[in-house]
């Protein structure tokens, strides 16, 4: 099969899994949270939790309520940075502030996080193992308030290095990334040695994950979301954090005045002049090819298993991340 094949499979079983958590609920909160999350998006974390679980020896049937739990908990921090962010769209459609507005909102992203926890409770596991994924789980979610709350303070400092960008997204988007596949092998039985591989896959591929989102937001026109939105809110990404340190000082104060205009003032004119920047600093490339180095790295850590089908889609699946365009 191919790997879209193999992730639709996955997929069917995970939205079953999605939609019996979301129904007998109030219509006034399951209509909203099933307008969010039910649409799909990219799945890549509980996917990614599933084929951890099957690399681990385990079944997908073991990790289904995880993967739910996962997507079910990104899903409400998606909900959540739509409304921080202002942004109106969210996988090509109205974002669920936008359509609903923010009191119904947040308190559907409040839902679908609470929900996230009684999946977890759903995992047919003895409790030393239910355990040891509500540790990482918990943990996990906090290292993505901790990396949102960085990403905020980014906004109105006027420069953040690159190191301090990767410390962010490590913590806002590795770590969930990271938390889903050790959740995945731990309910498949991995070993330690094998838990550390998937750590180290799982860090290198998030990280590359979200240093490709950095940059095709100046490479495509598919994205599903408002482009060029983190230019317009002045919002310190690998590639203007790149740029910032590489840029002569006239380029950089420009950069700089840009950034830091308000969004409303910031006109198309401004942000291509600020891409135009980016491209000129070489900053685009870098964190493209920063991205697939990662990639690179993240695939060698599979080394420590045996070869089998499923690595094979992990490792493709890897690739999937540096492929896509949305």
């Amino acid at each position: 099969m191919t790997l879209e094949k193999e992730m639709a499979s996955r997929s069917k079983m995970l939205d079953a899994a999605i939609d019996a958590a979301l129904e007998g609920r109030l219509e006034q909160l399951s209509g909203p949270m099933k307008y969010h999350t039910l649409p799909g998006g990219k799945r890549v974390r509980p996917i990614l939790c599933i084929l951890a679980c099957e690399l681990s020896g385990g079944t997908p049937d073991e990790a289904v309520h995880a993967a739910s739990a996962i997507e079910l908990a990104h899903s409400f921090s998606l909900v959540h940075d739509d409304i921080v962010d202002g942004d109106d769209l969210r996988r090509g459609k109205e974002s669920l502030w936008k359509k609903y507005g923010n009191s119904v909102a947040i308190n559907s992203g409040d839902g679908l996080f609470s929900l996230s926890y009684s999946e977890i409770l759903k995992i047919d596991a003895d409790s030393e193992i239910l355990v040891r994924v509500m540790k990482e789980f918990s943990k996990s979610i906090i290292k993505m308030c901790e990396g949102q709350s960085l990403d905020l303070d980014f906004e109105s400092r006027e420069k953040v290095s690159l190191d301090e960008y990767i410390e962010m997204s490590s913590l806002k988007t590795g770590a969930f990334i990271e938390a889903s596949a050790l959740i995945g092998g731990i309910l498949g039985g991995a070993s330690d040695a094998q838990l550390e591989a998937l750590s180290l896959y799982s860090k290198n591929w998030g990280l590359a994950f979200q240093l490709w989102d950095d940059f095709i937001d100046f490479s495509s026109e598919s994205t599903g979301k408002t482009q060029n939105s983190d230019i317009k809110r002045g919002k310190k990404t690998s590639v203007v954090c790149h740029a910032l340190s590489s840029l002569e000082s006239e380029d950089r104060k420009k950069l700089l005045e840009i950034l830091n205009a308000p969004s409303e003032s910031t006109s198309d004119e401004l942000v291509l002049e600020a891409v135009s920047l980016l491209e000129k600093s070489g900053s685009i490339d870098f964190v493209k090819q920063m991205a697939e180095e990662l990639l690179s790295e993240a695939k060698s850590a599979l080394d420590a298993f045996p070869d089998s089908d499923v690595k094979n889609i992990l490792l493709e699946f890897a690739d999937y991340c540096i492929k896509r365009e949305f």
